[in-house]
């Protein structure tokens, strides 16, 4: 299948994008208060990134997600800003996104990274995925 012509597209399925924190330390020191000096967020999740590469490749893509209140609008915008051959579809939920964060540091501390577990997923969000996904599938 040769990609790109008029109305094609790949779609690209994420169903649990993320918010990706970078956040810089002078030391990470387990157990006590660590202040940040400096943070930088990217939109985030392997589908994500997908949609990222096949985008600056020229593909036109429909990125599928379950997308969380501010954070999930934040993603779309992000994407969408950046990326403009990514559409993103999917439904909108009242639970945030996650986020993952990654720790950096000067010292001889190696990145650590949290990623929280996502929005909460009912079966009638799962249902209303499956629909986006049916739909814009080839028929």
């Amino acid at each position: 299948m040769k990609i790109n012509h008029k109305g094609d597209h790949v779609l690209v399925v994420c169903p649990n994008p993320s918010v990706d924190i970078y956040a810089w330390v002078d030391e990470f020191v387990i157990g006590s208060s660590n202040r940040i000096i400096k943070e930088e967020r990217y939109p985030g999740g392997k589908g994500v990134h997908v949609a990222m590469a096949l985008s600056e490749l020229g593909i036109d893509v429909l990125l599928l997600g379950f997308w969380g209140s501010v954070t999930g609008r934040w993603i779309k915008d992000q994407c969408t800003k950046y990326y403009p051959k990514i559409k993103c579809i999917g439904p909108e939920l009242d639970t945030w996104s996650r986020s993952c964060y990654t720790f950096k540091s000067a010292t001889d501390f190696d990145d650590s990274e949290l990623l929280s577990a996502g929005p909460e997923v009912t079966s009638e969000d799962c249902d209303d995925l499956l629909y986006y996904l049916v739909k814009h599938l080839p028929k």
